[in-house]
């Protein structure tokens, strides 16, 4: 096995399964702070944030993918100017589905979450910060891919790790010593959210050093339609066979009770 491709492996490993850790070890600490019902709202996000990847439509491993090749073959312009066209496309799908969700806030928090404690208003506050960290978190896929195409694991992991610890360690100190509310708790991972994207962005150009500024190249889209349908479709199937019992339980079920089955299905994805 190439030496690289060993380490990049071995970051690869390291880094989801601390990230992992760090996640899980957190629960008890969330529950106990803001009690179960803040938690399935953490657990509705969640579940709501990996349904709303069906709008990836194949374009963050068409992105590695591209990277890898084009930057194989030395062609860094012609990677440049397909990542920036594809980076348009992006932050518009995330800007137009955070929007959305932004809108559909109150509608959500007075007829889809179903709480025995926490107001509505709580509800809705929460679900317009769960908008803000989606779509600033949206774009956030597509640099990780661009990097993975680029070989940059090591990178990516030591990224992703920092965030999660950040993201855990800030949470519970901001509970605990600011405002024990959920509110605060969506509006810190909203900040971390916002500085891993741009950290991700800022590397991902950085790697790439294309040595005139990226211009949009639209029939550069026209090149990977097919193999960008082919993943989306694949990955549409498995999403809502993935995701759809939570959302119609995160309908169904008070949110005490859907927070029990968010830590369950959280422990068993976790292996």
């Amino acid at each position: 096995m190439a030496p690289r491709l060993k380490v990049n492996l071995i970051a690869n490993f390291a880094g989801r399964g601390a990230s992992i850790v760090v996640a899980l070890l957190f629960v008890p600490v969330y529950i106990r702070l803001l009690g179960l019902e803040a938690y399935g709202l953490i657990g509705f996000y969640a579940n709501l944030t990996v349904l709303l990847n069906l709008f990836d439509f194949g374009l963050s491993v068409t992105m590695n993918r591209e990277m890898a090749r084009l930057t194989a073959t030395d062609s860094h312009e012609a990677a440049a100017d397909f990542a920036r066209t594809i980076e348009i496309v992006y932050w518009a799908i995330g800007l137009a589905v955070g929007g959305v969700l932004f809108f559909l806030a109150s509608p959500i928090a007075t007829h889809w979450l179903h709480s025995e404690i926490l107001p509505v208003s709580v509800l809705r506050n929460a679900v317009v910060l769960m908008a803000v960290i989606f779509t600033v978190q949206w774009p956030l896929s597509l640099y990780i891919g661009g990097l993975m195409g680029m070989e940059r694991q090591v990178w990516i992991n030591g990224l992703s790790v920092a965030c999660s610890f950040l993201q855990a360690v800030g949470a519970v100190i901001i509970i605990k010593f600011v405002s024990r509310s959920v509110t605060a708790f969506f509006a810190w991972q909203a900040f971390v959210a916002t500085l891993q994207t741009c950290v991700a962005c800022l590397l991902f150009w950085r790697v790439l050093s294309p040595r005139r500024r990226p211009c949009p190249s639209w029939s550069a889209i026209a090149t990977v339609r097919g193999f960008a349908t082919s993943v989306s479709v694949t990955s549409v199937f498995i999403l809502l066979l993935n995701q759809i019992d939570k959302i119609i339980l995160s309908k169904v079920l008070p949110l005490a009770q859907f927070a029990g089955y968010s830590i369950a299905t959280t422990l068993a994805a976790s292996v």
